[in-house]
C-alpha cells in the first residue's frame, strides 16, 4: 500500500529468488521474516531464528526526569508522548499530528510529542499547517557513543523513553519494531 520495500524492485527482487535458496545460513528476526524465506524456497535447516531483544537491565536506573525533559524544552508539568524512529512514510509520523491537532482542539491537556529520528525535523512544517508546532519537538540526536564500550540504544535515549508518559507507534509496517520493546522495557 505504500510501496515500501526493496523487493519492488524487478533487480533485486531477481537477486533475492536466485541467492536466497542458496544461503548458507540466513537469520529470521520474526516468523514473517521466516515463512517469507521458506516461500523463496530456503529450507528450514538453512534459518536461524534470533528474535530482536533489548538489556532490560539497562533501563532499570533512577533518572532525573525534570533535567532531561528540560533538555528538550519540555516543562515538568507536561504530559509527554513520544515516538521513535526514522522519518519514513512507513512509519506514519503525520497521524501523531493529527491527533494531537484533535487533542488541542477538544481539551486543555498541557502536553509535548517528542518525535526522536533521523530526519523527524522534515515533519515542521505539517505540524505548522495543522497549528500544533508549538506541542511538538523534533530531536534528530547524535548520541556520545563509546564504541569501546558500544551498546543500543544509547544511554541518552533511554533516559528519554524512561522520561516520557506514553510511548506511541504509529507505524502501517514493521518487520520488527525494536522501538517498541524498548519502550516497554523502560
Amino acid at each position: 500500500e505504500i510501496n515500501y520495500g526493496m523487493r519492488l524492485n524487478k533487480k533485486i527482487d531477481n537477486e533475492v529468488k536466485a541467492n536466497f535458496p542458496n544461503a548458507n545460513l540466513l537469520v529470521g528476526i520474526t516468523q514473517s521474516v521466516i515463512d517469507e524465506y521458506l516461500q523463496l524456497g530456503v529450507s528450514m535447516e538453512r534459518i536461524k531464528y534470533v528474535p530482536n531483544g533489548v538489556e532490560v537491565d539497562r533501563f532499570k536506573k533512577v533518572i532525573n526526569r525534570k533535567t532531561i525533559l528540560e533538555k528538550y524544552g519540555i516543562g515538568n508539568d507536561e504530559f509527554v508522548f513520544l515516538t521513535v524512529g526514522r522519518n519514513h512514510i512507513k512509519k506514519n509520523f503525520k497521524l501523531i499530528i493529527d491527533a494531537l491537532k484533535i487533542l488541542k482542539l477538544n481539551t486543555s491537556m498541557k502536553c509535548k510529542v517528542l518525535f526522536v529520528g533521523n530526519g523527524v525535523k522534515e515533519l515542521r512544517h505539517y505540524a505548522s499547517d495543522c497549528s500544533v508546532i508549538d506541542s511538538v519537538i523534533f530531536s534528530e540526536p547524535e548520541f556520545n557513543i563509546d564504541y569501546d564500550k558500544f551498546q543500543l540504544p544509547a544511554d541518552e535515549l533511554i533516559d528519554t523513553y524512561l522520561s516520557a508518559d506514553v510511548f506511541i507507534c504509529p507505524s502501517s509496517i514493521e518487520t520488527f519494531g525494536i522501538v517498541i520493546v524498548e519502550a516497554m522495557a523502560a
